[in-house]
Formats: structure tokens, sequence, C-alpha cells
């Protein structure tokens, strides 16, 4: 299966920080184990696959629209990560969170409740912060506000 959106040296570039993250990638002498990384990118290429297809967007998805492209980039590699982590029993309450967040936006673009950044017009979905980029301490945010805060977790 082709890689339409991330690549296995992005996933590289997004693991360099984290021992934990690149341990699960079996990273020896500083690279990753590519073949893994591309299973964990394939399942979530896939992922945003089976909810946007439904919604009559065509796969892979066109990423010619910058907007497109990078949504489409960050959220595969996003859910390659967190693929990865469930797969090794490892994934954080942060992540589950964010994984959350993750489906409910595309289940909301497959029953036609949403839409892909840059392919409508009308799509404005550029809100959606990626956990392991280098924005990690805001899980998402809404127009430059914090969703997740103290004051939304204090009744929890």
């Amino acid at each position: 299966m082709a890689l339409y959106y991330a690549t296995v040296a992005q996933v590289q570039e997004r693991v360099e920080n984290s021992e934990e993250l690149a341990a699960l990638l079996h990273e020896t002498n500083g690279t990753i184990d590519d073949a893994l990384a591309t299973t964990f990118l394939e399942k979530g290429q896939d992922t945003i696959h089976e909810h946007v297809k439904p919604a009559g967007y065509d796969v892979p998805l066109s990423t010619s629209d910058a907007i497109t492209a990078s949504w489409a980039r960050e959220l595969t590699l996003d859910l390659a990560l967190i693929y990865l982590e469930v797969d090794n029993r490892q994934i954080s309450e942060a992540r589950q969170l964010h994984w959350e967040n993750i489906m409910e936006r595309l289940r909301a673009i497959r029953d036609g409740k949403g839409s892909v950044p840059g392919v409508d017009p009308v799509a404005t979905d550029s809100t959606m912060t990626f956990l392991f980029g280098t924005n990690d301490a805001t899980l998402v945010s809404d127009g430059g506000h914090r969703v997740f805060n103290r004051e939304a977790w204090s009744g929890f």
C-alpha cells in the first residue's frame, strides 16, 4: 500500500524527542524500523479513508491544497503513533483523550456534520492541535483557546 500523507522520515522526526516512542519503533542507532512505522502509517491512513469516503470524498484525498495536505499529514502521524502505543498497551490518558477527539471529528466528517479542511471552502477545522507535534501541552484548541483546561476538568 502506498503512503499518501506522511512518510517514515516524518515519523522519525516526531519520535526524536521521545525515547519511549522510539523504543516502541525498535530504534537502533538513531533509526526506527521502517516496516513497523509504515504499518502504523497505513493504519492511520486507513482510518482517515474509512471516515471521509462515506461522506463523498475521493480517497486518497488530494494533497494539492496545502491546508488539506497539512491536515492529512498531521492526522496520519498522530493516528500512527496512537496505534503504535495501543498495540504496545502503553497509551496514556492524554493520548486516549486525543484519540477520542480525533475520532469525534472524523465521525462528524463521515456523518456530514464536518468537512475536510481545505477541500471544502467552508471547512475551518484547523483548530485541531496534534498531540505528538511540537505543541504537546495543549490537547485541543478552539480558535486559540484551550478546550481542555483546569476549569473544564474541575468537575472530574
